[in-house]
């Protein structure tokens, strides 16, 4: 089974039950794929769940399509067409359940382990090829980059994505833990330096005995340059916002801020910084650059 854990989840398994007993089997969509190989044995490729779903509903007869190898194909190659097949012919339409960001992420992980593929570039081209899972293409390059940092054993090699999900992930392991009434810790994309101020400034002053502290993350990205200049951007953009507000709704009065924080970055790229130690901003040199203590 490609699927991660073995099985789709039991939410899911519920939900494809139900629209097998509202409308039936819609034989206009993909049937169950299943894989005969020379000695005439047959072994589902895609359509596990659904031959539990008919055996429920007793159905004796199951449609499926029948694929076989091509002439003179390797195993290696074999493997490497099934491994992808069987969690790509899950796409994001009823009555199937689409393959997940874990599903994607541990196929190729799957492929660079035997060595189908062997670069990163290769890893993000196999990801990219998911495009009947309905994620988008920064999702599925996350997907690319989750798998081949995984297989990197030395530290500098690793390129982490995150998500706002993720980056808050990292924070509670690396122990950037809130202490209600002093310490609040909010993990905030690259991309969104007006939303995370504002954000973070409304729970401030609900709050005013915590201090509130931005982490900020530069999503998927894979190399140093892109990495190094969204956390800046993040940082000139944020700076840009308060020197406006400052302007315009407190005529020019000092900027002396309270109990809010742009306190630093989430470490992503191992050649640049250890990954297990929060970035702080540089406040003396104010251009958005980091550092670890």
């Amino acid at each position: 089974n490609a699927r991660v854990g073995g099985s789709v989840t039991k939410a899911d398994y519920e939900k494809l039950k139900r629209g097998f007993n509202s409308t039936g089997v819609d034989l206009t969509q993909q049937s169950p794929i299943v894989f005969r190989n020379t000695l005439g044995q047959m072994k589902y490729i895609t359509g596990h769940t659904r031959h539990e779903v008919f055996g429920e509903y007793n159905f004796s007869d199951i449609v499926v399509n029948v694929f076989e190898p091509a002439p003179n194909a390797t195993d290696t190659k074999l493997q490497d067409r099934l491994s992808f097949f069987g969690v790509s012919s899950n796409p994001e339409r009823a009555p199937y359940t689409p393959a997940s960001m874990p599903d994607i992420t541990a196929e190729i992980e799957r492929a660079l382990i035997n060595k189908w593929i062997t670069t990163l570039e290769e890893a993000k081209e196999r990801a990219l090829r998911y495009t009947s899972s309905g994620l988008s293409k920064s999702k599925l390059e996350s997907c690319a980059l989750t798998a081949f940092s995984a297989q990197q054993s030395n530290p500098m090699d690793k390129k982490i994505p995150m998500w706002d999900k993720d980056s808050s992930a990292w924070l509670e392991k690396q122990n950037y833990k809130d202490i209600k009434g002093k310490v609040k810790y909010f993990a905030k994309s690259y991309d969104f330096p007006s939303k995370g101020l504002v954000d973070c400034s409304i729970y401030a002053a609900k709050n005013p005995k915590e201090e509130v502290r931005i982490a900020v993350h530069a999503g998927v990205c894979g190399d140093e340059d892109t990495y190094t200049s969204r956390i800046k951007g993040f940082f000139i953009e944020y700076h840009s916002i308060l020197d406006a507000f400052q302007k315009v709704h407190f005529g020019g009065a000092d900027q002396i801020p309270n109990n809010i924080r742009l306190y630093g970055s989430i470490p992503q790229i191992g050649s640049l910084h250890n990954l297990d130690k929060i970035c702080l901003f540089d406040n003396i040199k104010c251009d958005g650059s980091v550092y670890q203590k």
